[in-house]
This record gives C-alpha cells, structure tokens and sequence, in this order.
C-alpha cells in the first residue's frame, strides 16, 4: 500500500487540528463506530472529533435533504458552524456522497477549512454512472430497501461496503448497524433524495484552495477505483493506497486510515 511520506511523531500528532467526521449514502454518525477512538489514539494532539448527519439520516433524520450536494454541503455548514469552535484548524474526513459534500463545501468557503480527507469518492466530471456505483452495489441497495430483517439488510449492505472476514467482528457491527436502523430508519424518500444529489454532482474542475488527500480502497466493491485515481490527478492532491480495505477503509481498517491522515495533516499548513 502507498501513503503520503511519513513526517515525525512530533509533527504528525495532530495537535492543533480538530477532525470534522461526515458519512456517506443513507449512512449516519453511528456508522463510523470506533474509528473517532482510532483518531485520538493515533493522534494524540487532537482537538475535537465531531460528526454531522446528512440531512435525512440519524440526528438530522427530520430534515429533507436537498436535491444537491452543494445545497446538503450548506446544510452541514450551517450545523458546523453553531457548534464548531472558533479556535484550530479544521480537517473534514469524508467518505462517499460525503466525499462529494466536502469538495462543494472547499469550494465555496475554503477559509473554514484546513484540510479534507476524501475516501473513495467520485464526481461525473472524472468518472461515468457505472464506475462511480458499480450495478451489483446499487442492486444490492436497492434490495437493502425492500429486506424488512434488519439484521439481514445490515448485513448484505456492510458486505458491500466493507471486505471484512464475516467473523466476530463482522456479526459485532451488523448487530450495532441494526440497532442503529431500529433507533433511526432512513426513509426511502431520504435515500432516493441523496442518490439523485450524488448522481447530479459534476464536482470541482481544478484543484482546490483547501489542502486535498485523497483515500482509494483498490478493492473497493462499490466505487470504482479508478474514481480516486482521476480525482487525485484532477485536484493535484496526494493518493494514500490501500490494496485490499473495501469502499469503508475506516472500518475494514481505522489503524491505517487513521495514520495516514495523520502522516499528512501538517501538508499545506
């Protein structure tokens, strides 16, 4: 696997830096499990880890989301800022359709920002329909929609997104995954919303004006590869390589995707 260059502990612990965390398609703060304790033990400088929903999923499920990415980007901003703080530098990890929230986010107030981290994203400027959502993952959300055992749909749905050894672990985060959809259903509504958002992102035409990495999962199952091999050239922005996570390398592998964020946070600043 490749990573940006590694830089010493002292300047790779992230102190100074507050990690702003957003998830990806129909997916919720929940989600991200253990990786923000990942992030603090890795980086021990770090200031706060905050998550914000999409509008439509978890805390922010009663919220319709937009039909637009940079419109759901001004929707997590706006929650950003009433409780982000003043202080510090700000990275943004995000994964998917967040990854895609992030870049419109860079564009238009790149000044909030200090970094962003984008995991397995795409945009329709760089990739086609069936790369950026391969037909056997969208066959599989779409069957996720109609499966009423919830154990079942989580379970089909994190086979997708992770190439997790189905084992302890794996049962582990169904169960959680489970108990999240009981405590905070995402309406077909909400998803069919976010999917045409994603579908409709043309995204950035050049580099932005916010220090990029980029994260691949080259056995991504749901993404193209590719995507973030075209996206890392388009915004000249460093590639961290992981040659068998899937399309969620902060749960197939929160140690390394923790790292890597941290071995590349002081770039830019």
């Amino acid at each position: 696997m490749t990573s940006p260059a590694k830089k010493t502990p002292a300047e790779s612990d992230g102190t100074g830096w507050h990690m702003l965390l957003i998830r990806g398609l129909a997916r919720e703060c929940g989600h991200w499990h253990d990786f923000p304790d990942h992030l603090r033990s890795r980086l021990p400088g770090l200031g706060d880890v905050l998550c914000i929903d999409l509008p439509g999923v978890g805390r922010n499920s009663a919220a319709q989301p937009p039909w637009t990415v940079p419109k759901i980007a001004a929707a997590v901003r706006s929650s950003w800022l009433t409780c982000g703080p003043e202080h510090g530098r700000w990275c943004l990890v995000a994964t998917s359709l967040g990854g895609m929230v992030a870049m419109a986010w860079a564009e238009r107030h790149p000044q909030d920002l200090g970094g962003v981290v984008l995991i397995n994203t795409s945009s329709g400027r760089i990739a086609g329909p069936f790369s950026r959502m391969r037909p056997a993952a969208l066959v599989d959300i779409v069957r996720g929609g109609f499966i009423k055992d919830l154990v079942r749909r989580e379970r089909l749905i994190l086979h997708r997104l992770t190439n997790l050894v189905q084992g302890e672990r794996f049962e582990t985060l169904v169960a959680e995954r489970a108990r999240i959809a009981a405590a905070r259903p995402v309406s077909r509504k909400a998803l069919i919303r976010q999917m045409i958002a994603a579908t409709r992102f043309r995204g950035p035409k050049e580099r932005l004006r916010v220090p990029a990495l980029v994260v691949v999962s080259e056995a991504d199952r749901l993404t193209a590869p590719s995507c973030s091999h075209r996206l890392a050239a388009l915004l000249d922005a460093p590639l961290a390589s992981h040659p068998d996570a899937g399309h969620d390398p902060p749960i197939d592998d929160p140690e390394w995707t923790a790292d890597v964020i941290g071995s590349w946070l002081p770039e830019g600043v």
